[in-house]
């Protein structure tokens, strides 16, 4: 006669999860985004590096692939 085993309850699967998503956020380091701000006539692209002025028009955003038109 085959031996049956008994699998995890699913509340102890969720805990586990739960343990190996929080140990993660640990390990894995959180990512760093650019920020696109207005600063008078111009717009401000800020970034781990510094900042960097660009021109305040339709064709910077095209070129920062941003699918916002240029009147908002």
């Amino acid at each position: 006669m085959p031996k049956i085993t008994n699998l995890p309850s699913p509340l102890t699967i969720l805990f586990s999860v739960i343990f190996i998503a929080s140990i993660g956020s640990w390990l894995i380091p959180a990512g760093q985004y650019n920020k696109l701000s207005v600063r008078e006539q111009s717009f401000i692209i800020t970034s781990a590096n510094g900042e960097k002025s660009v021109a305040f028009n339709q064709k910077t955003l095209d070129s920062l692939h941003l699918n916002i038109a240029f009147e908002k």
